[in-house]
């Protein structure tokens, strides 16, 4: 987050996605165009590999963003 000027505002917090343990980042961050945008990165971990989910919005998509990151999160499998 720092690279990109921002923060990181919460985390890491251990959480579970697909029955695999997880972390989850928040922070800030300001696009090269000069937008500041939110993030919630949640690195997922099955032993060899490593699973990234980052979902970028800005205040006002808040709502919308999440609530979609969350579905993904939701139905996240590794077979």
């Amino acid at each position: 987050f720092q690279d990109a000027d921002g923060r990181m505002t919460s985390g890491p917090e251990r959480v579970t996605v697909g029955g695999l343990p997880s972390l989850r980042f928040e922070g800030t961050s300001v696009t090269p165009a000069g937008v500041d945008v939110r993030s919630r990165l949640t690195l997922i971990y099955d032993g060899r590999n490593q699973y990234a989910v980052n979902c970028q919005f800005t205040p006002s998509g808040a709502d919308e963003i999440l609530a979609g990151c969350d579905q993904i999160l939701d139905g996240f499998q590794v077979e």
